[in-house]
């Protein structure tokens, strides 16, 4: 009998690990589809100086660090609108090019994705 429960905890520990591991990779993987084509150093770089004032601004809250806080806050929703922006305007003109290039396969496949 005890061999048969912890033959079972065994399998659950198995599963709880191969069932954790398979949701960080699809995680992993989505989070990449969505910001992979725009996000990269400069973005990472922005958003670990606003998380450095946000931590000064709890640590010590000023009116200084609340301005400070406000400006990263405000620089880094720039940034990301900045290359979002040229992200899809680089899409729409792809798009425009494979339409006016009378690659409709390409251009329905892409207006589809």
């Amino acid at each position: 009998m005890r061999q048969a429960v912890l033959g079972c905890t065994a399998g659950m520990e198995l599963l709880k690990k191969c069932v954790s591991e398979t949701e960080q990779k699809v995680l992993v993987q989505e989070i990449g589809k969505r910001n992979g084509d725009w996000y990269d150093g400069e973005c990472i770089s922005i958003g670990q100086e606003k998380d450095a004032a946000r931590m000064k601004l709890l640590s010590r809250n000023t009116r200084q660090n609340r301005e400070l806080y406000k400006q990263k806050r405000r620089e880094a929703c720039r940034l990301y609108r900045r290359k979002k922006r040229k992200k899809i305007n680089k899409q729409i003109a792809d798009i425009q090019n494979q339409n006016s290039s009378k690659e409709y396969r390409k251009f329905y496949n892409v207006l589809k994705n």
